[in-house]
């Protein structure tokens, strides 16, 4: 379907040539012939490394992404300049939308036991309750 050379980030271009296969048929999208190919599987596992992953944000008690992407949702993010091709291509490619992720409170740390840990008076309680 695409193929390493469809991209115009090179950080996205990179991957995909990781990912891709040996073909030397022609590309669908660019015409390329030196490009290595992705199916959709690997068009969709390298959206996800490279918006999810890439935009992994890490707390004191937990992550998440502050990217997500699905097939429910229009794009809402404003990407830069230089990704917004590569954007425009994952989203005619696999029929999904970019957007902010708000992730669930419990998966950046906001647990209470977890509160009561760091709090000396209430330690005690929450290991020996």
């Amino acid at each position: 379907m695409l193929c390493s050379e469809c991209f115009y980030d090179e950080g996205l271009k990179l991957s995909a040539y990781q990912m891709g296969s040996d073909n030397n048929e022609q590309c669908d999208n660019c015409g390329s012939s030196e490009g290595r190919k992705l199916d959709k599987f690997r068009i969709e596992e390298l959206a996800h490394r490279f918006f999810v992953w890439g935009t992994f944000h890490r707390c004191d008690y937990g992550a998440a992404p502050v990217v997500q992407f699905n097939q429910h949702q229009q794009t809402s993010i404003t990407p830069s300049v230089w990704i917004k091709n590569d954007i425009q291509l994952f989203e005619k490619t696999l029929g999904v939308g970019f957007f902010h992720y708000g992730p669930r409170l419990w998966m950046v740390g906001e647990v209470e036991p977890l509160k009561e840990l760091e709090d000396k008076s209430s330690r005690f309680s929450v290991i020996y309750p």
